[in-house]
């Protein structure tokens, strides 16, 4: 079914309700490019059946993301996605690997997201740097086809010091 691109192991809890992997992988025609371990999720399975996913906790020990993943192009489709409500999202080490984002990251990671439509939804993501480098992320996000409001902070010495240089420029440019 999924061609070998999904690989799972260590599956326990209370099927369906409460399903917890120890181990599950994704891969493309390059490999895997992403790893999560301990992952447990609680969610209504019945939802589904009025198209909406209700998720009330899902714990994720460590996500390792390599790479983004190498996708065959596809042909449109009109495929409308369910509304999804992701009550608790936790991640206890998010691995970022230079490939993906230009350095090397490890994030603790909280959340929670409702999506009613791709044109109305709130999220609220909060992130803290835990592999020595120093950092805090906070992103706040609503919207829906009549406004949008969003909120972003960003605690990280490297970080704020490049964005307030391009800020800086682009504010000088538009000065001359």
């Amino acid at each position: 079914m999924t061609s070998g691109h999904v690989r799972i192991s260590g599956l326990a809890g209370s099927f369906p309700t409460a399903i917890d992997l120890q181990q599950l992988q994704l891969s493309d025609a390059h490999g895997t490019w992403l790893t999560a371990q301990r992952v447990a999720l609680h969610w209504s399975p019945l939802a589904l059946l009025a198209r909406h996913i209700t998720v009330e906790n899902l714990i994720v020990g460590r996500l390792a993301i390599e790479r983004a993943p190498v996708s065959e192009p596809k042909k449109h489709s009109s495929t409308r996605l369910p509304q999804i409500d992701l009550g608790r999202l936790s991640i206890g080490a998010l691995e970022l690997s230079p490939q993906l984002t230009g350095l090397r990251a490890t994030l603790a990671v909280q959340g929670s997201a409702h999506l009613i439509s791709l044109e109305n939804a709130a999220a609220r993501i909060t992130a803290r740097r835990t592999d020595g480098e120093g950092g805090d992320y906070e992103l706040t996000l609503r919207f829906d086809p009549a406004r949008m409001d969003a909120s972003l902070k960003l605690d990280e010495p490297a970080v704020a010091r490049s964005l307030t240089c391009c800020i800086t420029r682009i504010w000088a440019r538009s000065r001359s």
